[in-house]
């Protein structure tokens, strides 16, 4: 068995700068009265889809999958990285105890993408699918996550991919389940273009064959 020592271990060095450059966390810090985590908050998707919450997850995340075995991140780092942050927002004067809670909620949040990701629960809030994205990006090909953004995977499609992605978005375009607009933001106007051929001859297609019935 591995020992905990063995494993790596979630560098989170940097990221109180890497969150304080996150506007939605400048923005929600700003305000004297707030806080990341407020009182006793529930770990839910809706909380996790929270402007500043969201981002700070998907910060966290992005860290946690580049490391191996996944880790949580260390809880008394990641509380130093959190007041760190508190002081890049000009917050000087929140308590320790607030922190502390804030630190356990990270790992509270992380864990529920984990497990919602491990067990392909993924909900319908585009927000949190891309959480779970960042974790495990072939949720999207089983089908598990509905009506993906595919905008933040374009880049990393490998030119097999594209195909099978192009092939699967024709079909789901015949069928309604997709629109042009969607087809834009994710490709190029000369891809949607011959997307538009393709999707014109096939219904031509189809017509025809219904004609012969």
């Amino acid at each position: 068995m591995e020992k905990e020592a063995d494993r790596a271990k979630l560098d989170v060095s940097d990221l109180g700068v890497l969150l304080e450059k996150e506007e939605a966390i400048r923005t929600h810090l700003r305000d004297s009265e707030n806080v990341l985590f407020a009182g006793e908050t529930k770990e839910s998707v809706k909380v996790a889809c929270t402007a500043h919450i969201n981002v700070l997850l998907r910060v966290v995340l992005t860290k946690v999958v580049e490391t191996e075995g996944m880790p949580q991140p260390p809880i008394h780092p990641l509380r130093d990285q959190l007041e760190l942050l508190y002081h890049k927002c000009g917050r000087v004067s929140v308590d320790t105890d607030q922190i502390i809670r804030d630190s356990w909620y990270v790992r509270k949040f992380v864990g529920l993408v984990k497990m919602k990701t491990r067990k392909e629960k993924v909900s319908e809030e585009k927000d949190f699918q891309k959480l779970c994205l960042i974790l495990n990006p072939e949720l999207k090909d089983r089908g598990s996550v509905s009506r993906f953004d595919l905008r933040i995977r374009a880049p990393l499609l490998t030119n097999q991919y594209r195909q099978f992605t192009y092939d699967l978005m024709i079909i789901q375009w015949v069928f309604g389940r997709i629109d042009v607009v969607h087809l834009d933001m994710v490709f190029d106007q000369d891809l949607c273009d011959e997307i538009n051929r393709n999707v014109e001859l096939r219904l031509q297609r189809k017509k025809e064959r219904q004609a012969h019935k």
